[in-house]
């Protein structure tokens, strides 16, 4: 028999630790009130080492529970019991959930079981998550249809991953009178001077998609030509994948594409860090910690390529970012009236720095490009309710 103090109890597996034997499966009932059984009636399983695992969801997080081995005796019933709540165990308001077997008209023998280990397993088993990140400023950021007073308009562009479809945008875009237009940072738009915290939102997208091979093309969206790309790629199941799309400085009609596989084994004393350089005008670039001439994070980061995680001590602190070209000390596009680009290195969580667009005085197809900008990307955390969340780190206009 089980009882649970919540009703978020989706699987309590008991299987034999060594040798052969029976296993049960002791499904939740979701009842309503402070506890649910989740065995209304004894289950009959042979006596031995027993493994134990609870597997709890709150509807957004699966939680897994796996405990040490403990001993069922012959001819005995037992009660496992657990205790706690996994919502405030994952807000930091109690500890972690309990679990104790009883056997049954013997308090004196209760005893609580040994966590082997926690995990989230389940959240993205069966999928593959895909992020898509935007750096192709030659692309148009509207198309114009016709004309008159209502032109038919759109504006951004979709990737479709066989029939799923997911759209990303250079610029964000304002519907202004009768049409839609780019806000590209100028004096019409009231930010205009500071930094656009709006464009973090458009220039990056996810989604999840079944584990397939997918034949993707990369088409404005709301039409079906020009192609910019196409490309073939196989999203294996409870991984992670990054889609970088690269400009073209000679066209509007094209785009590269670099796909790259996303830590998922994040370690809860680390911070780990990775550098995807998409700055176009460079070829390697170096990133340092807190100054110029500070510990590197990256070392001859190239062009359009990932560099290796770096595993960091981790701490709360807001550390400074300063990129250079490789090799130096001399900062690519940093001034002392520049805004510190300021990340936390909190443990538990892996993630990507993208540093994008185009060094000023780089030849560029169209006077909408966008100049150096900083994304830092969450890609896994041992616990996803304390992720490092996604978020731009800075940006200017050419």
């Amino acid at each position: 028999n089980a009882i649970a103090s919540q009703p978020t109890v989706n699987d309590f597996n008991i299987s034999p630790a060594t040798g052969a034997g029976t296993s049960i499966d002791l499904q939740g009932t979701q009842t309503a009130g402070q506890f649910s059984t989740i065995a209304n009636n004894y289950t009959s399983i042979g006596p031995g080492q027993k493994n134990v695992s609870v597997t709890l969801s709150n509807g957004y997080i699966t939680t897994k529970l796996t405990f040490l081995p403990a001993t069922l005796n012959n001819s005995q019933n037992y009660t496992f019991i657990m205790t706690g709540d996994l919502n405030n165990y994952l807000n930091g308001i109690q500890p972690r959930p309990r679990v104790f077997l009883y056997p049954d008209g013997d308090p004196a023998h209760t005893q609580e079981l040994t966590l082997s280990s926690l995990s989230y397993p389940g959240n993205a088993t069966t999928q593959a998550q895909v992020t898509v990140i935007d750096d192709a400023y030659n692309l148009p950021g509207v198309l114009t249809f016709g004309g008159g007073i209502s032109p038919v308009q759109y504006h951004g562009v979709n990737l479709v991953f066989n029939t799923s479809t997911l759209m990303v945008s250079r610029w964000p875009v304002r519907f202004a009178g009768n049409s839609w237009s780019e806000d590209v940072g100028d004096i019409l738009d009231p930010d205009y001077p500071g930094n656009e915290p709006e464009l973090f939102g458009f220039r990056m997208a996810t989604t999840t998609l079944p584990a397939n091979a997918y034949s993707v093309q990369v088409l404005p969206n709301g039409g079906f030509s020009p192609i910019y790309n196409r490309f073939t790629y196989n999203f294996e199941q409870g991984l992670s994948y990054t889609v970088c799309m690269l400009p073209d400085n000679t066209s509007d009609q094209q785009c590269g594409i670099t796909v790259f596989q996303n830590d998922n084994s994040p370690a809860s004393n680390l911070f780990r860090l990775r550098v995807i350089n998409l700055l176009n005008g460079t070829t390697q670039i170096d990133v340092h910690e807190d100054s110029l001439t500070g510990p590197l994070l990256a070392t001859a980061a190239p062009y359009g390529q990932q560099t290796d995680y770096g595993s960091l001590a981790a701490d709360t602190r807001q550390h400074q970012l300063f990129f250079t070209a490789a090799g130096t000390t001399t900062p690519l596009f940093q001034t002392a009236a520049t805004a510190p680009i300021l990340l936390s290195f909190n443990g538990g969580n892996s993630g990507t720095v993208f540093v994008m667009g185009v060094m000023p005085g780089t030849p560029v197809s169209t006077s909408d490009a966008f100049g150096p900008y900083v994304i830092y990307h969450s890609d896994a955390s041992v616990n996803p309710y304390a992720a490092l969340a996604s978020q731009q780190l800075y940006f200017t206009k050419l």
